[in-house]
Formats: structure tokens, C-alpha cells, sequence
């Protein structure tokens, strides 16, 4: 109190603070409901982004009925662990499958490629001057199946180790090597595996891209098969020589063998001179006569 006190200045003043407190009540009111408002507003906007929430997530209507949406997801989940059981059921018995597949691979190897393999190797020598790499059959495995193919084989097993036997073959063989190849995996299979009674060999001009050298080992193979395997070949050449020099090769060795050769087209087909048979094929080709007569 800056006056001097009185009692009239004391309840002045006590009059004032009255004042003061009414006022400062009604200030507390009006911050306490502006507090609860805020309460309120942030509490309707947290409900807001949520219901915007459960909208976005589980689709319309979701925020006015949650329980009809979390049966939808029940039934989801439901048919998510079924699928995933179903899943690792077929993965199960696709990797059965595959080891499956990959037994009857390994076993159709050795009891079938391995040998016929090995004939060709050996068929290869009697044709190749020089066989270095040949063509081997393999069965490969895949998940869901397998299959046959072919790669290099080398005649040396520390070569076969050191080179690339993945390359198709025709990458690294010559033409005339493919070609022998091609004929001794023929008569490897028809050798090895007879799957007819009638023991024949039928060859399209076998000896392209093969010189003088390699065309004599064919005749001796031919020879061979012909007269100790009991086979008979078809063989057609647009050489007039090569087939000349069979034939005095056969019949130096007193096989049976005979020529026709094809003179040109006409309107009624193919022209030809009559065939030449030698001694051997003159004499099997009389007896079922004599035996007519």
C-alpha cells in the first residue's frame, strides 16, 4: 500500500482482489473449455484418420462395420494357409518327381548310352584316321523332365577333363568328322539295339566330305557288318567312282552286291540301266529261281 493504511483502504483493496478472483474463475472457465474443446477436436481428428485408415485398408463400409471385415480376412487367412499348405505339397512332389526322373536318368545311362557310347568310340576308330573327339549321348535332368542330348567326348580322359565337352559338337568338328560321327552313331544304334528283324542299313550319299582314306574304312566297316553281322545295304551316291569302288571291294571279299545306276528323269519316272550283279549276287539270285523250278 503505497497511502497510508486505513480500513477504508483495506477493504478497497480487498474489494479489488474480489474482483480479480471472480475474474481470474471465469478465465480458468473459459481456458478449461477451450481445453477440453482441443481434447475434443484432436480426439475427432485421430477418429477421423482412423476410420480414413480402416477405409483405405479394408474397403468401404469398413469403418462402420469392422467385424464383417475381419471375417473377410479370417476367410482370407483361411484360404492363404490352404494355399500355401497345397503349395508345399506340390513342391514336395514336384522335387519327388524330379528325383524320380533323375534315377530313371541315371539308370537309362548305364544300362543304354554308356554301351552305345563306347560303340561309337569304337566304330569312330575303324572310320577316323586320327578319331580325337567324338559325339557322346547324354541324358539330361531337368525339374519336370528329362532329356537326351549330345556333347564332346574326348579319347583321352585327362582331355576330357581339360576341354570344354558342353559345345555343340558341330562347333568343333570338322564337316567329314560330323559325317563319320553321324555314321557310327547309326551303326552303333543298329548294332547295339535291334529293334527290326530285318537287318538293314539305308545310307543317303554317306560319304560326303570324306577323302579316299576314310572312304575305304567305310567299305571294310560295310564289309564287316555285311558278311559277319548278316546285313544288307541300301546305298545311294551321286559319285559314279564310289560306287564303282564298292562294288570291286565287295566282290573282292565275294559278298553279293549290286549296281543300278540312275540315268535321268522321264515322263514315266526315273531311268535306269539295267542293274549289274556280280558272281556273289548272280548266285543268290538263282536259287529261289531253282527252287521255283
Amino acid at each position: 500500500m503505497s497511502e497510508d493504511p486505513s480500513s477504508q483502504a483495506i477493504e478497497a483493496r480487498i474489494s479489488a482482489l474480489g474482483d480479480r478472483a471472480v475474474d481470474l474463475a471465469r478465465y480458468f472457465d473459459e481456458t478449461g473449455a477451450l481445453s477440453r474443446g482441443y481434447e475434443a477436436w484432436l480426439g475427432q481428428n485421430e477418429l477421423h484418420e482412423l476410420r480414413g485408415l480402416m477405409e483405405r485398408l479394408g474397403g468401404s463400409g469398413a469403418a462402420d462395420n469392422p467385424l464383417a471385415r475381419e471375417q473377410t480376412l479370417q476367410a482370407g487367412l483361411a484360404a492363404a494357409r490352404t494355399a500355401l499348405q497345397l503349395t508345399n505339397e506340390t513342391r514336395d512332389a514336384v522335387t519327388a518327381y524330379g528325383e524320380t526322373l533323375k534315377e530313371e536318368a541315371d539308370s537309362f545311362s548305364a544300362k543304354f548310352l554308356l554301351p552305345l557310347n563306347d560303340l561309337i568310340d569304337a566304330f569312330n576308330r575303324a572310320l577316323l584316321s586320327t578319331p580325337g573327339e567324338t559325339v557322346q549321348f547324354t541324358a539330361e535332368h531337368t525339374v519336370e523332365r528329362t532329356s537326351l542330348s549330345m556333347a564332346l567326348r574326348y579319347t583321352d580322359p585327362i582331355e576330357n577333363a581339360q576341354y570344354r565337352t558342353s559345345l555343340p559338337p558341330q562347333l568343333v568338328l570338322s564337316e567329314g568328322q560330323m559325317a563319320a560321327n553321324g555314321f557310327s552313331i547309326l551303326c552303333a544304334a543298329s548294332t547295339a539295339y535291334r529293334w527290326s528283324r530285318w537287318r538293314a542299313l539305308l545310307l543317303d550319299d554317306p560319304l560326303q566330305h570324306n577323302d579316299i582314306i576314310h572312304a575305304a574304312a567305310f567299305v571294310d566297316v560295310m564289309r564287316n557288318l555285311v558278311e559277319l553281322e548278316g546285313y544288307q545295304l541300301l546305298m545311294s551316291s551321286h559319285k559314279r567312282d564310289e560306287g564303282e569302288f564298292i562294288a570291286r571291294k565287295f566282290d573282292a571279299a565275294g559278298l553279293p552286291c549290286t549296281v543300278v545306276e540312275l540315268v535321268g528323269a522321264s515322263k514315266d519316272g526315273v531311268r535306269t540301266e539295267p542293274p549289274r550283279h556280280n558272281a556273289a549276287a548272280r548266285r543268290l539270285l538263282s536259287e529261289p529261281m531253282a527252287k521255283l523250278a
